[in-house]
């Protein structure tokens, strides 16, 4: 996200994944992550899935779970039919 609040799926997929390489990197077996441009970025849910779906088939291992926190328990549905579209 820049100074106007505005971001892109490339922004928020290169963000993820360099979290997601430095929790790998600490040996890290559970990651939390906030669905990151949905707020204030102005991104929806599918944005936001299509943005990480890249990020899904690669083995982060030791990493075993991430965990995308949302603010209200119904978008996790959302959330969940978006990530799994192709």
């Amino acid at each position: 996200m820049d100074g106007w609040y505005e971001t892109t799926a490339r922004i928020v997929r290169e963000t993820v994944s360099a979290a997601l390489h430095k929790a790998r990197s600490l040996g890290a077996k559970k990651v939390a992550l906030s669905a990151l441009a949905t707020g204030f970025g102005n991104m929806t849910l599918a944005d936001f899935a299509e943005a990480i779906r890249p990020l899904l088939p690669i083995d982060w291992s030791p990493i075993e779970e991430v965990c995308i926190c949302l603010l209200e328990d119904y978008r996790t549905h959302e959330l969940s039919h978006s990530l799994s579209q192709t």
